[in-house]
């Protein structure tokens, strides 16, 4: 059984940040984002908070034909609520590493 949200807004402002540096011949590229989303919400009848907080770190290094990406996340998640059927305080992690060819200026796979 899905659960629809009768009612969805902002409970505080929500903000999103990034702190990015690149190095002057853009071999090296790297950044930290982070955001922070809160809202309410009204699921079933009841009153419920729902609060997202990723933190996501990357670097990209790069050279003529080919660039390799690394990227980290870890993602902060609550849901709660004083009658609410289920609630959560979870974090979760991902990440990824990407290689990049570019076999032309005008095509890369």
């Amino acid at each position: 059984m899905a659960v629809t949200a009768q009612r969805v807004s902002a409970s505080a402002p929500s903000a999103i940040a990034q702190l990015l540096f690149e190095d002057h011949s853009g071999q090296w590229v790297a950044a930290l984002s982070a955001a922070s989303v809160n809202l309410e919400a009204t699921l079933m009848g009841q009153e419920a908070d729902f609060k997202f907080q990723p933190w996501i770190a990357s670097v990209q290094y790069n050279q003529e034909h080919w660039s390799l990406t690394a990227e980290y996340a870890l993602r902060q998640q609550s849901l709660s609520g004083d009658h609410l059927p289920r609630t959560f305080d979870i974090t979760g992690e991902s990440w990824y590493v990407q290689y990049q060819r570019r076999f032309s200026p005008d095509w890369s796979g």
